[in-house]
Order: structure tokens, then C-alpha cells, then sequence
């Protein structure tokens, strides 16, 4: 077996979406503005969260570097298919491909938006991105090919009005996450160089809608000024 490092290099926007219990609202207005925290407030109500964006959306410019102990190291991009990757591309050693058909579906899926029904109030954080990269090492076989390795992505524009308002705030669609290679996923670690950050708020009403929480964004500006 061989140890392979991938490493990516982006710049598209990171993104963090949490959840918050039932009385994080009330809380947020009864709360006393003195020494009012904004973080400590959303951790405190946070039931459960995930990092969306993590600069490495295949519409942005994604630099791939795979390095292999005693051998050059090759530099490619990422391509995305939707049914063969040779017949899409030609030469399909020149890239990794990123396969629809192994995407996750943000929407659908537990882990991320697939449960969303059980929350009532959510956030969408928004930072400036100076620089993203993920990197991970996985084994592979002797005779490994470029064609082996299958990049996983998030499948964001999709099914729920949650998942679009997040993909209007941010214009992220195919966020990659991790390799895919003999049908194990290997997730990617990643960190970022950011600036300015912003958040939108949300609120679930009947029927599963979400919809703009303006007023809990007044709240937040009226506690913390």
C-alpha cells in the first residue's frame, strides 16, 4: 500500500448553519442587554450545527496537489460528471472527477438538512474568505490510478426551501467534502483564513416553511448596541 496526501486550495465563501431549541427567541428577548454575548447566547441555544461552506465549491478555483513519498507531485483540478467520466472529459487521467451520482444530498440527508423539521429557529453565518484548504492521507494500492479517486460533494441547490436559503445567501451549489476511493469516504480537514463575517436568522412556521427572521435580527442588534 501507498500513502497519498490530497490537498486542496480554494476561495469560495464560508459558511456555518446552526439550529437553536424552542425558547432561544423568548430567551433572546427576555435576556438583559448588559454584558449581553452574542456567541455565548448562540452556543448556548445551539442544538446542532455544520460547517457548509469550507471555500472549496467546484464552481470557484480549486488547486489539487497529490503528493506520493519518492514521486513528483501532480497538479490537477476537479471536474464534475454526471454519467462517464472519460466520455465527458477524455483523458481521464488528467483530473479528479467528482461523479453526481456520489454526491450527498443536502436536503434529504440526516446530517445535514434531512431532520431540519425538528428545529424551530436557525442561522446561516457568513465569513469572508481569504483563503480555504483541506488536505487528507489515505492508503492506496500499489497501482493506483487519478481515475480511482472520486471527489464527494455537497449537493446544495436541492430540495427544500431551507437548502435554497441557504444557496441564495451564499451562491454555493457542489461544496466538496471528501475522496472517495473503493467505496470508503474519506472526509477532508480543513481551516481557512477569514475576514468580515455576518449572520441571517430563521424561523420554521406551519407546514415546515422557513421563512427571514428579521425581528431576531433586530433583537440581536438592539441587545448588543
Amino acid at each position: 500500500m501507498r500513502q497519498l496526501k490530497i490537498a486542496l486550495v480554494g476561495s469560495s465563501p464560508i459558511a456555518f448553519v446552526s439550529f437553536y431549541n424552542d425558547e432561544f427567541k423568548q430567551a433572546l428577548i427576555s435576556a438583559e442587554a448588559t454584558e449581553f454575548d452574542q456567541l455565548d447566547f448562540m452556543s448556548k441555544h445551539e442544538v446542532f450545527s455544520k460547517w457548509i461552506g469550507r471555500g472549496m465549491c467546484l464552481d470557484g478555483d480549486i488547486d489539487v496537489t497529490i503528493s506520493e513519498s519518492g514521486k513528483d507531485d501532480i497538479y490537477t483540478k476537479i471536474f464534475s460528471y454526471e454519467d462517464d467520466f472519460e466520455d465527458e472529459v477524455g483523458g481521464v487521467e488528467k483530473y479528479l472527477g467528482a461523479k453526481y451520482a456520489d454526491s450527498i444530498n443536502v436536503g434529504l440527508d440526516k446530517n445535514y438538512f434531512g431532520k431540519i423539521h425538528e428545529y424551530k429557529y436557525a442561522s446561516i453565518e457568513i465569513v469572508e474568505t481569504y483563503k480555504a484548504e483541506a488536505s487528507l492521507i489515505i492508503s492506496v494500492k500499489d497501482n493506483w490510478e487519478l481515475k480511482d479517486l472520486n471527489v464527494v460533494f455537497l449537493d446544495i441547490d436541492t430540495i427544500g426551501d431551507f437548502a435554497q436559503h441557504f444557496y441564495g445567501l451564499t451562491s454555493l451549489e457542489q461544496e466538496v467534502v471528501g475522496i472517495k476511493y473503493q467505496d470508503q469516504l474519506h472526509e477532508f480537514e480543513n481551516n481557512f483564513e477569514g475576514g468580515s463575517n455576518h449572520w441571517e436568522y430563521f424561523e420554521r412556521h406551519d407546514g415546515d416553511v422557513w421563512e427571514v427572521a428579521y425581528d431576531i435580527k433586530s433583537l440581536f442588534s438592539d441587545k448588543m448596541n
